[in-house]
Order: structure tokens, then sequence, then C-alpha cells
């Protein structure tokens, strides 16, 4: 039996829209996207290099490359 995510409940709506809008150069939408995930990216990189500052800095080069990816 697969127990329910106790992260359900806090799950942000569907990125599709906001997706969409960053994708037409909408700069106001990829800044919602970067706050939505920016923390959770953090998160990931801080459980697999355990070190504070290197998962920041590995946070910053990843939303370095989104921002790049969107090219606003």
């Amino acid at each position: 039996m697969m127990l329910p995510s106790p992260l359900a409940d806090m799950r942000q709506p569907d990125d599709a829209d906001v997706v969409a809008r960053a994708q037409a150069g909408n700069r106001d939408a990829l800044e919602e996207l970067v706050a939505r995930h920016q923390a959770w990216i953090y998160n990931i990189a801080r459980r697999m290099v355990y070190v504070p500052q290197d998962a920041e800095d590995i946070t910053q080069e990843i939303l370095i490359k989104v921002n790049e990816a969107f090219d606003i």
C-alpha cells in the first residue's frame, strides 16, 4: 500500500500556464517560476553535496541556465 505524500497539499498549481507565458517572453512569469522552484532546487542540491555554499552555487548555476534557456 502506498502512503499519501505529506507534501501533496503543498503542491503549486500546474506550471504549464506560467511556462507558456515565460516562453512567450514574459519576464514576470519566469520570475514566478524561479520563486516557486528555487528552494526545491536548493534542497536537492544540498542533499547531493552536503555543503550549503556549494548547494547555493549549484542552485545559482541551474537558475542561470534556466534564464538562458528562456532567453528573455
